[in-house]
């Protein structure tokens, strides 16, 4: 019979992120969905729209890109192995250029990609921080 220390997260792991793999060698820190620097940061971007957001008349178009801003800054930490589409220079991240690509509609399985990685709940299991160091 398993025991709750089995389903046990590491909140750091949860807030510092994880490295993750996806298409082509490229690698993503991403952080826990929810996590409080995610919450504070929603919560930041919604203030102005705080009355349309409370009484559900938000239009979702700007729902999306709330969300979209506010992970590109707490949920997509970091990633290696991406290019420049024109230089093919390695593309440093920062917040600006992951939003750029979290919210381009041709890039809907890399923002799907990031947020099932930031729900896996194995991804931040205590210990798994470790056994991604084995790979």
């Amino acid at each position: 019979m398993p025991t709750l220390k089995e389903f046990m997260t590491d909140p750091e792991l949860e807030k510092a992120g994880r490295w993750v793999e996806w298409l082509g060698g490229i690698r993503l820190r991403v952080a826990r969905w929810g996590n409080p620097a995610f919450e504070a940061e929603l919560e930041r971007l919604r203030e102005p729209h705080i009355k349309e957001h409370r009484n559900g008349t938000l239009p979702t178009e700007l729902a999306e890109e709330i969300t979209k801003r506010a992970a590109a800054s707490t949920i997509l930490l970091d990633w290696a192995n991406i290019q420049d589409e024109e230089t093919l220079e390695d593309l440093p991240y920062s917040p600006e250029v992951g939003f750029r690509y979290l919210s381009d509609p041709r890039c809907r399985d890399f923002w799907l990609y990031v947020c099932s990685s930031a729900m896996r709940a194995a991804n931040y299991r205590l210990g798994a921080d470790a056994d991604a160091k084995k790979d």
